[in-house]
């Protein structure tokens, strides 16, 4: 039987329980624990529920903590479980007056059962869970603080349900505080660590007070950026909850070093009889508020901080079940099923039994630990299996490989070249075998000499024609030592051995209607394939400290969303034609806006738009050969090249 003892002082206007003699509260400051302790899983809970929501409390039978969930106003129901009726009836008399008679609110149901027992045969699920025990003196008090404990509560959490546990002192007991921290995470949830300053405590030696926050699936920071407390709150508020969980690093980094995860009640027992105080490291903290690993942590370790907490995979689960609740089920099994046709039978039902097991997990909305890793497991060996007996799919990624043609293969008219409309391949510019293109195919490294400046090449839009980093257009003439920049109103004509300009010319209709549509061809699909990577990454993107080619598809993604917004911008552009019919009634072209005439004369359409001689006799013998390659000879420009060439 345990021994109380409530004492009154300040001529009876305060006062002070202690059980077997450790202080359990002190009225004056006891609003700072049972404000830290119970308010932010019940409000986080309210926030998240779509409607009334139900708590369970194991321990606090003083009513305390019950008074302060009653506040919020979406509970419904509240169960308290305590062992001991002695400090049930207690808190029905001597101590109605602190709680606020809580244990009377027809929402509070008072059970007198051991903690452990009540879980493991109460089937109910709960919004929210409170372990409120004593300081674990004995081994009976350390079993509530093992992972078979934590265990039995996550089983009794809804899914986005929310626990909250008084632990001990991260500043005493550094290495129990961080043991019971890794040991929630073992338990299957996800938990966030507070600590606040009693002075009733501190004055007895207990050093700083901790809690754990702790939940399924992660506590988000923009949840608690966002909490709705109740107005009476005399300590708590958001900012205060913010800042209770910036932790001094000088314990953590003790802690973090020497912690277990606590199988056995003597293990608790063990690092309890460690404890000490520990300061901080030149008053530093960690704050443990963010989504991302604790921003400071990584300085003290040689490795990531991820692997440190194990916890931060759950923000990388969040995102597959975001992803596959909202998945077509039916659709991705009738994908499979057609995939599967004409394959070993043995193998085809092998996969059938597999989906039909992970679907049979998201459907029923059954996300414990196990069950998930199962179902996932099941899920990704079907879609390994589907991709191996047909290498076209892509369920992974959702874009294609090399040499995969999207739609039916048409092509599209380029500026100089056809080019296939093809999907964009990854890893484009993380290769140094030269310039991509669309298609997956690498060009030579070209640098144009424009000015006093050499312009890098970017991308290819076919095999003549380049886009630069700074949305310029170049066309190099095949067989020749010129190439042109492309202009909105003008091509500029210019030699690779000279940076100034060789000559001006006049576009056309022809030169604007395949660069439109070779531009939008490869806008339309970038667009399309940046927005696949982007999904694909969101999803794996918290791999990316571990996968070198989740980090490198990263990098990809951000010069893909470079060449889509220089796509973008010259899609804006106006090109200003200016059109006249050649003078010569004979005449062939020889490149946009060049023709030569049977007299063998070079002409182009100048600025005006009328044709001129530009007198590029050096231009013409490689020329002549490549448009003679192009004419049949009954064609009556054949003899006058032939006869031109033999003049030469």
């Amino acid at each position: 039987m345990a021994d109380y003892r409530f004492e009154h002082f300040n001529d009876r206007a305060d006062a002070a329980l202690y059980i077997d003699g450790s202080l359990q509260f002190d009225t004056r400051d006891e609003h700072i624990y049972h404000e830290a302790l119970f308010l932010p899983p019940a409000a986080l809970a309210a926030t998240r529920a779509r409607s009334s929501i139900t708590g369970l409390i194991l321990g606090g039978g003083d009513g305390l903590g019950l008074r302060e969930v009653l506040k919020i106003a979406k509970t419904n129901r509240v169960d308290l479980v305590d062992y001991d009726h002695q400090i049930v009836d207690l808190a029905r008399k001597e101590l109605s007056v602190y709680n606020r008679a809580a244990l009377d609110d027809c929402r509070a149901h008072i059970h007198i059962a051991e903690a452990s027992q009540f879980l493991k045969t109460h089937k109910k699920s709960f919004d929210y869970i409170v372990a409120d025990f004593t300081y674990p003196e004995s081994l009976a008090g350390c079993e509530l603080f093992t992972r078979k404990f934590f265990g039995f509560v996550a089983r009794r959490l809804k899914r986005r349900g929310i626990a909250a546990f008084n632990a001990c002192s991260p500043t005493r007991s550094p290495q129990a505080y961080w043991s019971i921290f890794q040991t929630i995470s073992r338990a299957g949830l996800y938990p966030k660590p507070l600590q606040v300053s009693i002075d009733s405590f501190a004055a007895l030696g207990y050093g700083e007070w901790g809690f754990f926050l702790a939940s399924p699936c992660p506590i988000k920071s923009a949840e608690l950026n966002k909490i709705v407390l109740p107005p009476d709150c005399r300590y708590l508020s958001r900012q205060t909850l913010l800042e209770a969980m910036r932790l001094e690093s000088g314990p953590l980094i003790h802690g973090l070093n020497f912690r277990r995860t606590i199988d056995k009640a003597e293990d608790l027992r063990a690092l309890l009889n460690t404890a000490g105080i520990f300061t901080s490291l030149s008053g530093s903290t960690v704050d443990f508020s963010l989504d991302a690993a604790p921003e400071g942590i990584g300085r003290y370790f040689p490795y990531p901080a991820e692997y440190l907490f194990f916890s931060l995979s759950a923000y990388w689960k969040e995102r597959i079940f975001g992803i596959i609740e909202s998945w077509d089920w039916d659709a991705f099994a009738a994908a499979v099923e057609k995939n599967l046709a004409g394959h070993l039978s043995e193998t085809a039902d092998g996969v059938r039994a597999l989906l039909k097991k992970a679907g049979r997990c998201w459907e029923n909305k059954n996300f414990s630990g196990d069950t998930f890793r199962r179902a996932f497991a099941a899920l990704l060996v079907v879609i390994i299996i589907t991709n191996m007996l047909c290498p076209d799919n892509a369920f992974a990624k959702g874009y294609y490989g090399s040499g995969h043609y999207s739609g039916d293969g048409d092509t599209e008219i380029a500026l100089i070249a056809a080019v296939p409309s093809t999907a964009f391949v990854s890893k484009y510019w993380l290769s140094s075998a030269g310039v991509p293109d669309m298609a997956g195919k690498y060009h030579d490294k070209l640098s144009f000499p424009v000015g006093d400046k050499s312009v890098p090449a970017f991308f290819a839009l076919d095999d003549n024609t380049y886009l630069t980093e700074n949305g310029e257009i170049f066309t190099a003439v095949p067989r020749t030592h010129f190439f042109y920049k492309v202009e909105t109103d003008h091509l500029v004509l210019y030699e690779w051995r000279r940076p100034l300009p060789v000559s001006e010319f006049a576009l056309d209709g022809e030169i604007v209607d395949g660069l439109k549509k070779n531009l939008e061809v490869h806008r339309k699909t970038l667009a399309a394939s940046v927005e696949k990577m982007k999904r694909w990454l969101n999803w794996s993107g918290s791999a990316n400290f571990l996968v070198k080619e989740i980090a490198d598809e990263k990098k990809e993604l951000a010069k893909m969303e470079i060449l889509l917004n220089i796509l973008d911008q010259l899609a804006r552009n106006t090109y200003i034609v200016n059109y006249s019919a050649p003078p010569e009634e004979f005449s062939v072209k020889i490149a946009p806006s060049l023709r030569i005439t049977r007299e063998g004369k070079v002409i182009m359409r100048a600025l005006g738009g009328i044709w001129i001689d530009c007198g590029l006799d050096d231009f013409s013998d490689e020329v002549l050969k490549s448009v003679l390659n192009d004419l049949k000879p009954q064609d009556p420009m054949y003899d006058l090249i032939v006869n031109r060439l033999k003049r030469r």
